[in-house]
């Protein structure tokens, strides 16, 4: 079974939000307990969600408020564009065809910090999803704006 949980929680910041993030890919599991994302950053992809939903085209993006902590990202199949950077977590939802299938890919990133050194260990994964996924997602990231303005 392929999924992706995001949980968001209040932050100690007040104009942010702390998001709790567990991949699961096939036998692969990661989890990631600590991405920030601004309100301002919130809101605004919030708003391309919504566009998404209505035309099933285009792109919704955010990032965290580390660089390239957490990037979210739809767009139209473009399978040899990827994210710049080395993000703690990389999630994208993408139109598969013309009538709405979408597929989540996801890259989930941490790093081992052993007595010497410190290692990156990364979960990176694609799955299909259907096109309610983007309402559900929705609703989710209302939930996490409700706990930046609590």
């Amino acid at each position: 079974m392929e999924y992706i949980e995001i949980e968001p929680e209040r932050s100690s910041y007040a104009s942010e939000v702390k998001l709790d993030v567990t991949l699961n890919i096939k036998d692969f599991r990661g989890s990631y307990g600590g991405v920030y994302v601004s309100q301002q950053e919130l809101n605004r992809f919030i708003d391309s969600l919504y566009a998404l939903e209505d035309r099933r085209q285009g792109a919704a993006r955010f990032c965290s408020r580390g660089p390239d902590e957490l990037l979210f990202e739809y767009r139209q199949p473009d399978y040899a564009a990827h994210a710049e950077g080395d993000p703690q977590l990389l999630f994208e939802i993408r139109s598969t065809d013309t009538i709405g299938h979408m597929a989540i890919e996801a890259q989930l990133h941490r790093y081992y910090f052993g007595e010497s050194s410190s290692n990156p260990v990364y979960l990176k994964g694609c799955f299909d999803v259907g096109p309610e996924v983007i309402s559900e997602l929705i609703l989710l990231f209302h939930e996490a704006e409700k706990l930046i303005n609590s």
